[in-house]
């Protein structure tokens, strides 16, 4: 199977005035070309900032450790000018609420052709053409391109953001939380139109974070669980969510099975509850040992491929 990416022992720590906050740990992953790879977890996991570092937009003075590896090269050891090159051309990111960031007082065609001349996609004489072919891609009418932000739906505008994504035709889509705010119908339209470009091949390989399991298990092949920057357990999306296997996969898919149970089972954050080198699940695990407090870990991994971080599962 060919690989699109590798994350290999990610280290971020985000620096303020008050304590460093340390978003993500030790944290690996492979993207396989032509597959939609979930990430999932509550807020706080390090999900989005998995993304922006693969994008190399965790910047001074906050520090990033390990490696992104893409087309044989470590993003986090590029240049700024390489970085310009790699951002939105090679991979491009649907950010959270994207449909906000349109300039309001500027046409959405007005928009578009900026960022195309900014990235460098485009001339003032094929931007236009380039922008009517992007909207109609995501299932947008001409009249689009001359509407103001404010004239066009949630839904609209997230359309927008898709094909501003996609006009690079990069090689990684990466989709943060790409329905947030929408209602359920919008949502729906918005998560459908992903995947009939990711079958007709505008969008060839996915990073999809999102806290919604039923999301999850609608539009990704393999799925990611974080807890507290860290990587829990990792398998085939079916695998996790019909058979999870960290205390804390269980729990979460406990809360979305409304109809096997009438209680409302909420999740807890563990930020900064436990322990700096120990399991973020150490203060709410039915299963806790000492070495649970004392240690992260190992992954160990099942027959089926599913891999899981956990003490239950051996390494004590």
């Amino acid at each position: 199977m060919e690989l699109v990416l590798e994350i290999s022992d990610l280290d971020v720590e985000f620096i303020s005035r008050d304590t460093p906050v340390h978003a993500v740990k030790d944290f690996s992953l492979n993207l396989n070309h032509n597959e939609s790879l979930g990430i999932t977890g509550e807020s706080g996991a390090g999900k989005s900032t998995i993304g922006w570092a693969t994008l190399g937009m965790i910047g001074r003075p906050n520090r990033v450790k390990g490696k992104i590896s893409f087309e044989g090269r470590d993003v986090l050891k590029m240049t700024q000018s390489e970085l310009r090159s790699h951002r939105w051309n090679k991979i491009s990111m649907i950010f959270q609420a994207s449909m906000n960031t349109l300039d309001p007082v500027v046409t959405v065609g007005q928009n578009f052709v900026q960022l195309l001349r900014n990235k460098g996609l485009a001339g003032k004489a094929e931007a236009k053409e380039m922008v009517l072919a992007s909207l109609e891609r995501v299932s947008l009418k001409r009249w689009v391109m001359d509407a103001y932000p404010h004239q066009l739906s949630g839904g609209m505008k997230q359309r927008v953001a898709i094909a501003m994504a996609l006009s690079s035709n990069p090689e990684i889509l990466i989709a943060d939380e790409p329905t947030t705010a929408l209602d359920t119908l919008t949502q729906r339209s918005i998560l459908d139109l992903i995947k009939k470009l990711r079958e007709d091949g505008s969008i060839r390989n996915l990073l999809f974070i999102s806290h919604d399991l039923s999301v999850q298990a609608y539009m990704t092949d393999r799925l990611v669980v974080m807890l507290g920057g860290r990587k829990v357990e990792e398998g085939k999306t079916r695998d996790v969510i019909v058979n999870p296997l960290h205390p804390y996969t269980q729990l979460i898919m406990t809360s979305v099975k409304i109809s096997d149970s009438k209680k409302n089972v909420k999740v807890r954050a563990a930020e900064a509850l436990a322990p700096e080198n120990a399991c973020p699940y150490v203060p709410f695990c039915p299963h806790v040992m000492k070495a649970c407090s004392e240690s992260f870990p190992p992954t160990t991994i099942m027959a089926n491929g599913q891999s899981v971080s956990c003490y239950l599962y051996g390494g004590k």
